[in-house]
């Protein structure tokens, strides 16, 4: 029945609670700077939490958000890597390599959609560093029928120290270059101090 917000109080007793600032002047509309998401985890997003997320945006007004993880990996994931019972349950959308990379360029086509102005920062997430140990290892060499073919096409990306899924999506969905930015796992961007550009696996910066 009941939500609770953190509520951070300045150092002259004023304090923000979404884009409203209380303090002994009255109360002030304040839009957000920036905003940094919930992991997305394409093709597993939840309606009312993607509906929730958009809500919050358009409440809060950033000009540029920070989200990890939006790339899920599980057609590819070492996770499943020898179970195959998780990979025969997989749904259509996730179940090869190609099929999930499509998911995800359309979720970020979603974003692109409601908020055409908005920066969209994809940091580097430990899901999006699943495709990588894949490429690395070699792994697509036993996934002939699935994801071998593109996959060799990944890889040479990778090994010109390109992100793969960077190169993929904007070769098949180029329109997302207008306001998605792909950073890498050393970018560091922070706003009032904090560091928006690393993902949570990473630990303190």
């Amino acid at each position: 029945y009941f939500h609770v917000r953190q509520v951070r109080f300045n150092p002259d007793g004023s304090f923000q609670d979404l884009n409203k600032v209380y303090s002994e002047k009255g109360v002030e509309t304040r839009n957000a700077v920036t905003m940094t998401l919930g992991d997305i985890h394409a093709g597993w997003v939840d309606e009312n939490a993607r509906k929730a997320t958009f809500e919050q945006i358009k409440l809060l007004k950033p000009k540029s958000i920070f989200v990890g993880d939006v790339f899920d990996g599980s057609s590819i994931s070492h996770h499943n890597e020898h179970n195959i019972y998780a990979k025969h349950k997989l749904p259509k959308h996730l179940n090869t390599l190609e099929n999930e990379l499509h998911t995800y360029a359309k979720e970020l086509e979603l974003y692109q959609k409601e908020f055409p102005d908005l920066e969209v920062n994809l940091v580097m997430g430990n899901h999006e560093e699943h495709l990588t140990r894949y490429l690395r290892e070699a792994r697509y060499a036993q996934d002939i029928v699935s994801n071998h073919y593109l996959a060799l096409d990944l890889t040479k990306d990778m090994l010109d120290g390109k992100n793969p899924i960077e190169e993929w999506t904007l070769k098949h969905y180029p329109h997302l270059r207008k306001n998605v930015k792909w950073l890498d796992s050393s970018a560091s961007i922070k706003v009032d101090n904090i560091t928006m550009s690393v993902h949570g696996h990473k630990g303190h910066s």
